[in-house]
């Protein structure tokens, strides 16, 4: 059983989605440039997030054992001439950081393209 599992991003998930979105040290890992993001911003890309869209599958990965929130991948850019996407994630809890749960989700999230979406 994977440590974590993932579900669909919902407005509930502002709170946190905020925070990691204004924490330094996640930019650092991520390899971009931080920038303060305000409370409505972060409203305003949460509910686009939230939205169904044919070209990309927004998701949170969530603990297996608590269903706690720790971060969000995405796949991105997916064309379904050529059948594939880009896959994007972020732990945004910082005590859930170099545990796997990055690994097992993208697990997670290659099982569903292939299996579910019927990507290559």
């Amino acid at each position: 059983m994977e440590p974590v599992y993932l579900r669909a991003l919902e407005l509930d998930d502002l709170e946190r989605t905020y925070k990691w979105h204004n924490d330094p040290e996640m930019y650092r890992t991520l390899g971009g440039a931080f920038h303060h993001v305000s409370h409505v911003t972060e409203e305003e890309w949460l509910r686009k997030m939230v939205v169904s869209s044919p070209n990309e599958v927004n998701l949170a990965i969530c603990l297996t054992e608590n269903s706690l929130h720790i971060g969000n991948i995405y796949l991105r850019n997916i064309d379904w001439i050529a059948r594939n996407g880009e896959a994007h994630l972020f732990i945004g809890e910082v005590g859930e950081r170099s545990k796997g749960c990055g690994q097992a989700a993208i697990r997670l999230l290659v099982r569903y393209a292939f299996q579910d979406l019927g990507l290559i």
